[in-house]
């Protein structure tokens, strides 16, 4: 019906202005368009390659007029002008386009002899027979008509639309349901309950209609329209109220109009009849809706019923709404809380007190503590907040007992709500507790429990109920993930730790060795700067281990590694290298200072590793040493391990207990 009356008027508007108008929906979609259409502007789009450039600036065009409020002019190919009238409405926007014309009788001439205006034929015909036909406008004449234009159509759009509603309020049940299709799903419910009243009073010609709320005890009005609205919202109606218990159990409309029950009710003397309707949901009752002083006839009651059926389902759905954007920003809260913890995972103790602490403020609980797995069977308290750290520090709770304990075998949260409940778990109320209400979440990841986390004494004084629970829930996810993050890291590092170290002695491994050769080579290489290595052996091992045996052998592996890591620098890098060999990455160290920590190491391994053999025949365990340094040694990381190698065959060949610098 809309789009017929702008048609209507974009045909008049045509004749007026001597204009070809279209009108286009919101999607760039031709809804109608005037019958006549300006002549140079067919030729246009009749040509076969200007056809797609039109197309794309009309569709340009159209998409800016959507997000402006007032008419524009473009100009076109043809050096005309076309003119672009937003519309907007309510929600609905189309846009009028008016083509075309020109600003003056130049920008006409200019395109009748430019090399485009040849190739589309337009010559085929006189300037003067030309300027019969298009339409020539000044700035200030332009601004003129389209702002007519635009208010005879914004005129026509409003008038459709406030007769369409008209419309509506006449018709009966059909019409209320199509009224409650217009809501808009960001009403709030006080603004439902308004139009139920508004459409009420206009649709069937009521004297005074309220909705009334339940509020400590009492229906109050929320919202009240007509003759007696004064009177109204200052009324309120006891819950026990006959009319209002038949209403809300029979789920139907309930009416009087004797005065001594009225009265009796509390309604003033100007109130002489009463009808109410429930106005429930699956959820419960919402409220009444209360028509005054108004005969219904049993037509009316069956659509105001149904209204109310429908408004109080749509009402519903708006309360689950702020529900939900409710719990979504709990969650928003929650997940800015737990993103607070995301960093703290490889902090094991850091973690675990910020699981506490965000734990207690989100349930407001004084006291919370956080249980982890000492093993299998056993938890221990690993941090809290309220209680004493140092009574906490040593509180184990076996698998299965008490209500940790219980929690940690099943895997249930546990509500606790006074002593009786305390005690059916063996337990009995603590006098450091100021209440006897307590909460008990596991922590778990997948169907793995890795923890339990209990909360006790609101800051409030009210005991823990079943929506604490629901609050929780999403931070205990994220707390266990986290943990278990914290787990799987301890891992890893532990795997990385093992990956590189030497198992028998503590030191580097020749993997981890080969790795930091390669970088401190490379990184010398790079700088130009100094790189020395030493690769140390133990003087006769082998007669050692065959007099004294393999486990002595071992003790004096870690024995030696043990001085040696007593005596190199912390910025030195010393490592197994294989067997009874070691060796000692020196970065920026001269071949002088590398020689003497080589010579330190052996002089310490020869004085504190004491006799403690009885068939080797040597009274002391010596060592000998080579060092070698780049550049000296050639361009290769090779060659340096090479001459570090030589130089200490050399001091094995000088009767070992020795150190030799490579040269």
């Amino acid at each position: 019906m809309i789009v017929k009356a702008i048609a209507k008027g974009l045909d008049s508007l045509s004749g007026l202005i001597r204009m070809h108008f279209a009108l286009y929906d919101d999607k760039q979609q031709l809804l109608s368009s005037s019958a006549t259409e300006d002549s140079l502007l067919s030729i246009l789009k009749a040509n076969t390659k200007l056809q797609a450039p039109y197309n794309t600036f009309l569709d340009r065009q159209l998409k800016l007029a959507l997000i402006r409020q007032d008419p524009f002019i473009v100009q076109g190919f043809a050096g005309q002008y076309h003119a672009f009238i937003p519309l907007h409405y309510e929600g609905t926007t189309m846009t009028a386009v008016a083509e075309s014309f020109y600003t003056s009788l130049a920008d006409f001439k200019r395109f009748y002899c430019s090399p485009r205006g040849r190739a589309l034929g337009i010559t085929a015909r006189t300037e003067d027979d030309w300027l019969r036909d298009i339409r020539i406008y000044s700035s200030e004449e332009i601004t003129s008509v389209l702002g007519h234009a635009r208010s005879i159509l914004q005129t026509l759009i409003t008038s459709e639309f406030d007769n369409g509603r008209l419309n509506k309020y006449s018709q009966q049940s059909r019409t209320v349901i199509s009224i409650m299709s217009d809501i808009n799903s960001d009403y709030s419910v006080r603004n439902i309950y308004q139009i139920v009243i508004d459409t009420v009073i206009f649709l069937f010609e009521i004297d005074t209609a309220a909705f009334f709320v339940r509020k400590d005890g009492q229906y109050h009005p929320e919202v009240s329209e007509g003759r007696n609205k004064e009177i109204i919202q200052d009324l309120s109606i006891s819950v026990d109220n006959r009319l209002i218990s038949k209403a809300t159990s029979d789920e139907t409309s309930v009416s009087t109009m004797n005065s001594h029950e009225l009265l009796h009710a509390g309604f003033p003397e100007e109130i002489n009849l009463v009808t109410l309707f429930p106005f429930s949901t699956e959820a419960g009752l919402l409220g009444i809706l209360a028509i005054f002083n108004s005969q219904l006839d049993k037509e009316t009651c069956e659509s105001i019923t149904n209204l109310c059926k429908l408004t109080a389902y749509l009402c519903g759905i708006r309360r689950k709404r702020e529900e939900l954007e409710l719990t979504s920003d709990r969650l928003k809260v929650l997940s800015i809380q737990a993103s607070s913890l995301y960093s703290l995972y490889q902090d094991r103790g850091r973690l675990y007190e910020g699981i506490v602490s965000e734990a207690s403020n989100l349930a407001d609980a004084e006291k919370c503590s956080l249980m982890m797995p000492l093993d299998k069977e056993m938890l221990q308290v690993r941090a809290s907040k309220g209680i004493n750290r140092w009574l906490m520090e040593n509180v184990r709770v076996r698998k299965g007992e008490g209500i940790s304990g219980k929690v940690y075998e099943h895997g249930m949260p546990t509500l606790i709500n006074g002593a009786e409940a305390i005690k059916n778990y063996g337990s009995s109320p603590r006098s450091h507790y100021k209440t006897s209400s307590s909460l008990s979440l596991p922590l778990k990841v997948a169907d793995e429990i890795i923890g339990v986390l209990n909360l006790s004494d609101k800051r409030s004084g009210v005991s823990f109920a079943q929506s604490d629970i629901s609050l929780l829930s999403p931070f205990i996810l994220q707390a266990s993930a986290l943990l278990k993050l914290c787990v799987c890291n301890d891992t890893l590092e532990e795997m990385k730790k093992l990956s590189m170290t030497d198992a028998l002695t503590g030191l580097f491994n020749r993997r981890y060795f080969d790795i930091r050769l390669e970088e401190e080579f490379l990184r010398a290489k790079r700088y130009n700067l100094i790189l020395s290595l030493a690769i140390l052996d133990i003087d006769d091992f082998k007669p050692f281990n065959d007099t004294e045996g393999h486990i002595a052998g071992d003790n004096i592996l870690k024995e030696a590694a043990f001085i040696m890591t007593s005596a190199v620098r912390s910025h030195d890098i010393l490592a197994r290298f294989g067997g009874e060999e070691f060796a000692i990455i020196m970065p920026q160290t001269p071949k002088a200072e590398a020689f003497r920590v080589a010579e330190r190491i052996r002089e310490n391994i020869k004085r504190n590793i004491k006799q403690t053999w009885k068939k080797y025949h040597k009274k002391h365990l010596t060592i000998c040493s080579g060092v070698a340094t780049y550049p000296d040694c050639g361009a290769m990381k090779e060659e340096l391990i090479r001459c570090a190698d030589k130089a200490l065959y050399q001091a094995k060949n000088r009767g070992k207990d020795s150190t030799v610098s490579w040269e």
